[in-house]
């Protein structure tokens, strides 16, 4: 099972969380398939530390119900 195949097993299940999506398969069916599963945030490998972090943070606002990273 992969992280697509994850997302949707859990959208599925009624469960949703944040999810950054990390591949080095960015292609637009991979996207749309991120999109589809739940994905939050998609990032192409590789990504420096900074960007991760800043996914991360995003998501995590997101699935408070924040945009706005300065709502922390």
């Amino acid at each position: 099972m992969n992280g697509l195949d994850l997302l949707a097993h859990l959208e599925k299940a009624g469960e949703r969380i944040p999810a950054v999506i990390l591949t080095a398969h960015g292609d637009d069916d991979v996207r749309e398939r991120a999109r589809q599963a739940g994905s939050t945030v998609f990032l192409d490998k590789p990504a420096n530390s900074a960007v991760l972090i800043g996914a991360v943070e995003s998501a995590l606002l997101r699935a408070k119900g924040s945009t706005d990273v300065d709502d922390q």
